[in-house]
């Protein structure tokens, strides 16, 4: 019998999970589904990361939260991440043209919160002037953010995979931070966190059987 901890375990899984991502050589878009509350431990589906490389070597994001899940008044406020090239330059932009919301990227090397997992780069959500601090409802509320991130070498999806731990052991790869977000039964959600989930569907199986001459008479 194995001596290994259940910590231990779950470690091993984690870092086989990123070695076979890796590995497999998976690029174009992806998604990161946000399933985990990490300070309750909440299951739900509260939202997804899509991810996908440009052809500048760059990796564009759109984080959209679930309002039925995470309410109407929740905003995200911070996006964090792990990348595999270590960089210091990591530069972000807003996606959509005349994006009033601001987007500021810094290294992270703190734990989150009491969830003990920790990353490499944080984005910084800022909405439109006035709209954080005004009434609270629609103005306030920020559930879909887009922006693009690119660095002094060319990014792809593939170096989102490593894998941060929380206390309990479970692996995240991207984890949001969400301000005003409530349950429907009113339990509060502020943490958020999933791993990488392929967005694109597996090629069909071709029969290896050489098809019958067709005989003509």
């Amino acid at each position: 019998m194995s001596d290994l901890s259940p910590f231990r375990w779950r470690f091993a899984i984690a870092t086989g999970l990123f070695v076979s991502l890796s590995c497999g050589g998976l690029a174009a878009a992806q998604s990161f589904p946000l399933t985990h509350e990490l300070q309750t431990g909440q299951v739900d589906e509260y939202g997804i990361v899509h991810v996908e490389a440009d052809d500048d070597g760059a990796l564009v994001f759109e984080v959209e939260m679930e309002p039925e899940r995470v309410g109407p008044r929740s905003s995200i406020r911070r996006v964090f991440f792990n990348l595999l090239p270590e960089t210091t330059d990591l530069q972000i932009e807003p996606v959509d043209e005349g994006d009033s919301v601001h987007f500021v990227a810094h290294p992270s090397r703190r734990k989150l919160a009491r969830s003990g997992a920790r990353f490499d780069w944080r984005i910084d959500v800022h909405p439109p002037t006035g709209s954080e601090r005004g009434r609270r409802g629609e103005g306030s509320a920020l559930p879909v953010a887009r922006f693009r991130v690119f660095a002094d070498v060319p990014l792809v999806v593939d170096d989102l995979f490593p894998v941060s731990l929380t206390r309990a052991g479970d692996a995240v790869q991207m984890v949001v931070k969400m301000q005003q977000g409530r349950t429907p039964e009113g339990e509060r959600v502020r943490w958020v966190g999933g791993v990488f989930e392929p967005d694109e569907e597996p090629p069909p199986v071709l029969s290896s059987q050489p098809e019958e001459p067709v005989i003509l008479r």
